[in-house]
This record gives C-alpha cells, structure tokens and sequence, in this order.
C-alpha cells in the first residue's frame, strides 16, 4: 500500500523532503473531499510532516474539510504554505475553507447542547492536531475583511502561540480586515503571555492590501506589544504620515529590527520626518525601503539627518522614485558614508539631471560608496531649484498646493483656465474635433446640450466606417480622457461630466459586446499603465481627472467585475503617469476593493 501510494505520488511529480509534503503550483481544482483524497492519503501516511505547501492550487470547501481532517493526526506540523489558493472561489467559500484547515469549526457540524444553548464546535484540524506554527502563509488570496470569520479561532489560539513568521502579502484585507487582523494578533499574544509561553513573531509581511491608516495604526499597537519584529514588510498600503508615525515609534521599541520596507505608502515629507525621529532607535536596522513614497527633498534630508552617525549595520537605503533633488540626494550619500556593510544605494527615478547623477556619483566616491550607488536609467530631469520645490512641498501639506510640480501650463492654457473660473463661463461653439484638440470647459459647454450624444456617435461612427470594435472602443476611451481634462471645479460643468462619463463607458461597454478585453486594454492604454500596439501613441496628458472620473465609475452597477478587477491589479503597480497623483490613485484604489 505504502510502495503504491509513493509510486502514484512520483508519478505525480509530487515535492517531498523528510519533512515536506508539497503539492505546488500544480493547478488542482480541489472542490469535494473526493478530489482531495490523493492529498489526504499523502498527508495521512507521511511519518513527520513539518511544512504542508498546498500554493498554487484553488480550494473548496469540501476539500478543505478534507484535509483539516487529515492534519488532525500530526501535532509535529509547523509551516502551513497556502499562497495562491482560492483562485475562482467565491467570498463566501473562502472564510469556511480556511476555518476546516486551521481549525474545523463550523456550525454544520456543532453538537448541540443539551438545554438548547448555543452549540458547542467540533475541534479538528490543526487545532485538535496540538500543532504549534511557526510559519503561516495565506499570501495573494483575496481574504478580504469577512475572511476574518474563517481566521480568527485559528489566529487567537495557542496553534499560533509560536508563529515566528507570519505572511500575509496582496489578501486585499482593507482598512477594516486590517483592523481586524491587528485585533487578532494583540489577543494571541495576550493569551500566550497569560499562559506563560509569549509570542515572539520576527517577521510581517502583509503589502498591496490598503490596510490604510486604521489597520497600520492597530497593528502599531501589536508590534507595541510584541517587541520582538525583525522584518517589517508593508509595501502599497495607502499608509498616510499618522500611520508612519505610529508604525515608527512602535517598531523602534523592538530592539532587533533588521529590515524595514514601507515602499508605495503616501508619507510624504511630513511622514519622512515622523519616521526619522525613530530611525536612530533601530540599531540593527540593515534594510530601509522608502522607494516611491513621495519624499521629496525635504523628507530625504530628514532620512539623512536621522541615519547620519546612527544604524550602523545598515546594508541597504532604497529612496527611488521620491522626486528627491540634486542637494537632498547628495546629502543622503554623505550621511550613508562610513558603513562597511552598506552595499547599496538606490536613489533612480528621482528628479537629478545629468549633472546631479554626476554629483552624487562625486559625492559617493568621496565617501568610498562609489560600488554601492545603483543605477539612474528612469532618473527625471531636475525641478528649477531645490528652493522651489521645497516651498511646493510646504504648500501641500497645507492643502494649498493645486498644481503639480514641474507642471509647464501654457499662456493659452492659462487663459482659458481663467475664463473657466470666473463666474458663468462662455461656451465657445464648436466640433467634436475641436474639443478634441482642445478639450476645455468652454468648448464642453458649446458642444450644446446634444453633447453627450455628439460624443456617442462620435465614437461609434468609427465602427460603422469599417474600423471595426477595437477601434470603437479605443475612440471611446480617447473621448472619454479628453471629457475627463476638463475642469470639472465649476458650476454647471461639475454637474455634465458624471453623466457623460456614464453615457461614454456604457457606449463601449455595449460596442465591446462580451470581449471585455477591448475595454480593459483601452481603459489601462489611455491611463498610461500599459503600452499602446501604435509606437506613436503615448499618454503626454493629465490623468488625474480619469482617476477621479473612474472612482465614481466603478461603484456603478454597471461596470463590469472583470474589468475592475484589471484596472485593481495594474494600478497596484508603480507606474509614473499615476503615481504622480498619489491621493486620486489611492482613493480609485478603494473604491476598486470595496
């Protein structure tokens, strides 16, 4: 039995160890106890399993169920690898999936008491096994809040009294997941401290998820607690500047930081300067990513004050893509200087210039750095003056800077913008062409009040010439951005747009039929995140009243689930024509998860 049961697993191609059972990336569809018997039998007959890796494979609920059952009989397992695991599963399967598995709990199967109170669970499972974790992770499932449900018994109980790595990374929890997460992890360590054993997590990982300021403020207060982190990863979670904070003070009270990584989040200067009152506490800090968190110069130098003569193990200082100046990046190099560990310096995509890369690759070979500078292959071009631009900073976060940085406004453009903002503004008559090459509020109202069917026909005309679908839907999305450049701040514009942004989406929406492809591709080529089949074309307007436009849009009935989900995972990228406009990215990115 035993000799055919190993015969039938290699023939599978199934990854085992002495202690690892692993099925892999192998693309099973896993919905009843049936399909997941060939697991079952391997988990059942395994001598000492230690790490069960299950990723890349979609489960359901009886399977699950399955499974839960056969790990009752191993209390030796310590790693749980479950990434990639309920791809096509509905929000409701999930949370009862991972409830089998972590601890079998579920009503259908709860005894009921005998004076009719409320019914006592069945244990099974990891919990009724007596296994003691040290590694769980649930990364890239769409978990999302009411996942929660499925994971609370299995976090607050003592199977996770020993969890030292913990990964949670894309489960898209929110803000209220995130809250809810952090709840459950402050219990845990509650319980283990009152029963004498007390957590000692080292490593948290959990990015591309929104946690946003609620969650990253509740699980400061974890890590408050814990004391015990090592690697902190929370990249791309719409954490403003009193998340920081509070992530800062809280980690610089666990002495063995060593790493991290809050790159993507909207600190800001302000954010930079609250996370720099912290650095120096972190004395074994060797990883610091700040990439793409809008710093700018003033929240480099506040980096470089704080790591000058402090963290002295530091290996890596990663600022790409902060729009930091020549000045604040050279005084990141010089405050880097003196570290035999430091190996690397990654300072590209800033706005430096020729000259300022030649600067700080001077400064950084004056400081012996000169092997550790990374490259500037995506650097921009410097502002005017750092002056300038630290005087634009300190209009923002007075909530008084409009325009962005190095933004060039034409004296055309100027005018007209004049004319939109003084009170009743003056259509001026024109074509659905002229709008086009110069789509402003005035030339939107003299479109006259058929506008939203002038547009319509505009872009359907297209397909009826012979241009077919594609080309419909692109002329859609090419009227639909040039609608969404006009100043929508004014009186009765702001009331027009909402409207003909519905009307627009609809048209392509019905042209496209069921390929949803063509919008999807039309949608992410006119926001600059993928590259149009035409060499020629490029993004070299405005996207943030797209942005703004699509965040009202895709609450809409009408808008597809599929192309949501599209426009979620491209976004959750770094990409410059976006990132430019870090708080309508962040506010489309809500309204894509909820």
């Amino acid at each position: 039995m035993a000799d055919k049961l190993v015969e039938k697993l290699a023939g599978a191609t199934l990854d085992t160890t002495a202690t690892t059972l692993s099925f892999a990336n192998r693309n099973l569809k896993l919905d009843s106890e049936e399909d997941a018997k060939e697991i079952t039998d391997a988990i059942k007959n395994f001598k000492s399993l230690k790490s069960l890796v299950l990723e890349g494979n979609t489960l359901g609920i009886g399977a699950a169920k399955a499974i839960g059952k056969a790990l009752e009989s191993h209390p030796e397992v310590q790693e749980i690898h479950g990434k990639d695991l309920f791809t096509g599963r509905l929000k409701t399967e999930i949370p009862q999936a991972l409830s089998y598995i972590g601890n079998g709990l579920m009503l259908a199967e709860a005894e009921p008491e005998p004076n009719g109170g409320s019914p006592t669970h069945v244990g099974s499972g990891l919990m009724l096994a007596g296994a003691r974790l040290t590694v769980l992770d649930l990364s890239d499932n769409a978990v999302g809040p009411v996942g929660m449900d499925g994971l609370h018994v299995l976090l607050t109980s003592p199977v996770c009294y020993t969890l030292q790595r913990l990964l949670l990374n894309n489960n898209g929890w929110g803000p209220t997941g995130g809250v809810r997460l952090a709840d459950c992890l402050i219990e845990c360590h509650e319980r283990s401290v009152r029963d004498g054993t007390p957590m000692k997590l080292r490593e948290f990982v959990s990015g591309r998820s929104r946690l946003e300021n609620p969650g990253a403020l509740r699980l400061a207060e974890f890590f408050k607690r814990v004391k015990t982190m090592e690697k902190v990863v929370m990249p791309q979670n719409g954490i403003y500047h009193e998340g920081v904070q509070a992530l800062a003070e809280a980690l610089s009270e666990n002495p063995a930081l060593q790493h991290l990584d809050l790159n993507d989040n909207l600190l800001t200067p302000k954010g930079a300067r609250a996370l720099a009152k912290s650095l120096p506490k972190m004395e074994e800090l060797r990883v610091l990513n700040l990439n793409d968190c809008l710093l700018r110069a003033a929240g480099a130098r506040a980096v470089a004050a704080a790591i000058r003569g402090n963290n002295p193990k530091l290996e890596e200082l990663h600022l790409a893509f902060n729009e930091v100046t020549r000045a604040a990046a050279v005084d990141l190099v010089e405050a880097a200087a003196g570290r035999e560990s430091l190996s690397l310096v990654h300072l590209d995509g800033n706005q430096l210039g020729e000259e300022g890369i030649e600067a700080v690759r001077d400064a950084a070979a004056a400081a012996g750095l000169a092997d550790t500078l990374g490259g500037f292959s995506e650097d921009e071009d410097e502002p005017d003056s750092d002056e300038e631009q630290d005087e634009e900073e300190e209009e923002e976060e007075d909530g008084e800077g409009a325009e962005s940085e190095g933004e060039h406004v034409s004296p055309m453009k100027r005018e007209e913008a004049a004319a939109a903002k003084r009170p009743g503004i003056t259509p001026i008559q024109c074509t659905v062409a002229e709008f086009l090459c110069q789509p402003t509020a005035a030339r939107l109202l003299g479109l006259g009040d058929q506008r939203q069917q002038l547009l319509t026909k505009e872009a359907l005309n297209v397909k009826e010439i012979g241009d077919g679908r594609c080309a419909a839907v692109q002329r859609h999305l090419q009227l639909l951005s040039a609608v969404c450049r006009v100043d929508a701040s004014q009186p009765p514009v702001d009331q027009l747009l909402p409207p003909l942004v519905d009307a627009l989406l609809r048209s392509a929406l019905d042209t496209a039929g069921e390929d949803l492809g063509l919008l999807s591709n039309s949608l992410l080529v006119y926001l600059g995140l993928i590259k149009c089949e035409d060499k020629q074309f490029s993004v070299s307007w405005d996207v943030k009243g797209m942005l703004v436009a699509l965040t009202r849009a895709v609450r809409q009935p009408y808008f597809p689930a599929t192309v949501r989900d599209t426009l979620q995972t491209f976004l959750s990228r770094p990409n410059k024509t976006v990132d430019v406009h870090p708080q309508q990215k962040h506010l489309l990115m809500q309204a894509l998860f909820q």
